[in-house]
């Protein structure tokens, strides 16, 4: 075989392995169709990013509730949601602008089915020992998985490392001081 027949075959090898390199590349690329739930969240402006949620909440859940991403560690799974950036919130079709704070209509459902407004549990709370040892603050958040409202607190004595809420349970009406301390606790 002649040097010029080796060298346009040496070529031809070489454009094929090329053009075969070329289309992998492309193939590995492309990107999948968006399912029908990414597909609302982007067109409501929104972008497909993970959290973790509960396990019960599904991909995309209405963020505009309040609980949906609020279990406890233990209790979640990183999930598809929908980012609407700050001051919003995904509802399953749209963003929607965030109000401030928990509205005073808003129920908290718990796991056995109870269910509580804001109000109701800052009653409760306000006859409970939570106002013996402080202050109730003006909001709340409600934690789906316990069928708890944990309403701001401050103590008359705070404990270093610890932040406190006043705990009111859905289905027992009680209401108790969490003091969710981190760290060593300094002995009294």
């Amino acid at each position: 075989m002649s040097k010029l027949a080796i060298a346009i075959l040496i070529v031809v090898i070489i454009i094929v392995i090329g053009g075969l390199v070329y289309l992998a590349y492309q193939s590995s690329t492309e990107t999948e169709e968006p399912s029908a739930e990414e597909q609302a969240c982007l067109d409501a402006g929104g972008a497909v990013s993970t959290s973790l949620c509960c396990l019960e909440a599904g991909e995309f859940p209405n963020l505009c509730l309040v609980g949906a991403c609020g279990c406890s560690p233990d209790n979640s799974v990183e999930t598809k949601i929908c980012d609407c950036g700050e001051g919003k919130c995904f509802d399953g079709d749209s963003c929607q602008l965030i109000e401030p704070g928990v509205r005073e209509d808003e129920a908290c459902l718990g796991p056995e089915g109870g269910s509580m407004f804001l109000t109701e549990a800052q009653a409760l709370a306000q006859e409970s020992a939570c106002t013996e040892e402080g202050f109730l603050g003006e909001g709340g958040m409600c934690n789906t998985e316990t069928g708890t409202w944990w309403l701001d607190f401050e103590p008359t004595e705070p404990k270093e490392g610890c932040s406190p809420a006043c705990v009111v349970n859905i289905e027992t009406n009680e209401a108790e001081i969490n003091w969710r301390c981190t760290g060593l606790i300094p002995e009294e």
